[in-house]
Parts: structure tokens; C-alpha cells; sequence
């Protein structure tokens, strides 16, 4: 017998290769267990990568209103949004990018002060300030990521952390030599 958590797992409904199918079964599970927080996350998460980020946003307000906080998934998630909308949006000046990208790396700090042991939140900081560089905003913001991962990894050497911030080191030392990332 599975549950509703284990059901919204990446091998039950993620294996339904259409994201609108299961689009609509998280919703359905999430209209019957509101406060389940899983398929919420994984319906944000399929609404951002397909860039559909008014409904994204729209889904993080709803959560935020029935569970009463922004865990860490959800903070990233929003802090993705205008990251993803600087990088895919046809049509926008460098400038309005460059605003869209340091806003997301802005929401990504203020995620790691909440939420410290997420390592997706430092990750996604890290190729935050990797977008960041890659549009001419130089490598400050890449060099603020690596700071926080390392205090983070320094004060709970969890492998997983190490392991990632060790890999977001190399791919750093790559872009900045100029070797394939």
C-alpha cells in the first residue's frame, strides 16, 4: 500500500511522462489533504520549469495562505521565478535581466538565513551568481555564494553539502578559466 507522499514521489505520479496529468493529480491530491506540503512542492516545481510562473506564483501564495509559512522548497521556488524569467523571457532588455537575476539571488540569501540546512537553496544560489556573471554582472555574487555554502559547511559538514559546494567550486574555477562547465 503507498501513501499520498510516497504516490507524489518521483516514482509514482513523476513517472506520468505528461506534466499536465500530473499537474492535475497533484491538484486533486491537494484539493483532498490541503496541508500535504510534497505535492504542492512538486507542482510548483513542474508550473517553474515550464515556465509558467503567473501560476507558480499564483500556487506559492495558496500555500503560504493554508500552511501559514514558506518552507524551504517554496522560497526557492519563488526565488527561481524571476531568475527563470530573466533567462527565458524573449524580448528583454540587459538590464531588466540583470534586475530579475540579482532580485532571485536577493530572495535566495534571504532564503539561506531561514533556512539554512537546504542545500537546493545554496545550489541555486551558486548558479544564481554563475547567471549573474554569464550576463556581465561580474563574479562578486558567485564569490558571496561559495562564502555562505563554505560558513554552512563549516559549522555541519553533512556530506551531501561538501559534495555540492566541492562541485560548484570546480564549475566555478571552470566558467572562470573559460573550460566547458
Amino acid at each position: 500500500q503507498i501513501n499520498l507522499v510516497e504516490l507524489c514521489g518521483r516514482k509514482g505520479i513523476g513517472l506520468i511522462e505528461s506534466k499536465d496529468t500530473q499537474n492535475f493529480l497533484y491538484r486533486k491530491i491537494i484539493s483532498k489533504a490541503p496541508s500535504l506540503r510534497v505535492p504542492r512542492h512538486r507542482l510548483v516545481s513542474n508550473l517553474v520549469n515550464s515556465g509558467q510562473y503567473q501560476l507558480a506564483e499564483t500556487e506559492i501564495r495558496l500555500f503560504e495562505s493554508d500552511v501559514r509559512y514558506l518552507d524551504g522548497p517554496m522560497t526557492r521556488f519563488a526565488a527561481l521565478i524571476p531568475i527563470r524569467r530573466a533567462l527565458h523571457s524573449p524580448g528583454l532588455e540587459a538590464d531588466i535581466r540583470l534586475s530579475l537575476l540579482r532580485q532571485g539571488y536577493s530572495q535566495l540569501e534571504a532564503g539561506i538565513q531561514q533556512h539554512k540546512n537546504d542545500r537546493l537553496m545554496y545550489e541555486a544560489l551558486c548558479d544564481a551568481g554563475i547567471h549573474l556573471f554569464q550576463k556581465g554582472d561580474g563574479w562578486e555574487y558567485f564569490d558571496k555564494a561559495i562564502i555562505a555554502f563554505e560558513r554552512r559547511v563549516a559549522n555541519n559538514s553533512d556530506a551531501d553539502f561538501v559534495h555540492a559546494l566541492n562541485k560548484y567550486k570546480v564549475k566555478g574555477k571552470r566558467i572562470q578559466t573559460g573550460a566547458s562547465a
